[in-house]
């Protein structure tokens, strides 16, 4: 048998779910572990349609340091911050429906929310610039 979804399990299975679990597992560790959940994970932010929120803020802000080569909240600079990428996914959808990728164009990224049903969730995501490759393709693992 053959199971592609899990019932219940939402904080886990979503896009909104998995970035907001990691979040509070990472911000629970003792501040001597110094570790953060995009230490390992893409940057990634939660934002609202209308770019009216705190997520907005915080990923307007990373996106002005990469624009000017600001490095210093990356950990592995050289695989996220040459071409300033992101990803935009809505919040709602899977099997890569609705992604949008912008390259280091913050209005049409913001416009391109702005036309969104209002108070619709999307994620926006670090573009890994140069991902680890198996027989020159990208692939993930998932547990």
């Amino acid at each position: 048998m053959v199971v592609n979804h899990l019932e219940n399990l939402g904080s886990l299975c979503t896009k909104t779910g998995l970035v907001r679990s990691l979040r509070r597992y990472y911000n629970s560790l003792p501040s001597s572990k110094a570790y953060d959940a995009y230490d390992s994970t893409p940057t990634t932010f939660i934002v609202l349609s209308s770019c009216h929120d705190t997520e907005f803020a915080k990923f307007t802000q990373r996106f002005r340091e990469l624009e000017t080569r600001c490095y210093a909240n990356e950990k592995l600079q050289g695989k996220h911050c040459e071409k300033n990428m992101w990803l935009v996914k809505p919040a709602a959808e899977n099997q890569g429906r609705g992604i949008e990728v912008f390259k280091n164009n913050f209005a049409d990224l913001k416009m391109f929310l702005q036309k969104k049903p209002s108070g619709t969730f999307w994620i926006i995501q670090k573009y890994i610039e140069r991902p680890l490759l198996y027989y020159n393709r990208k692939f993930d693992i998932r547990m």
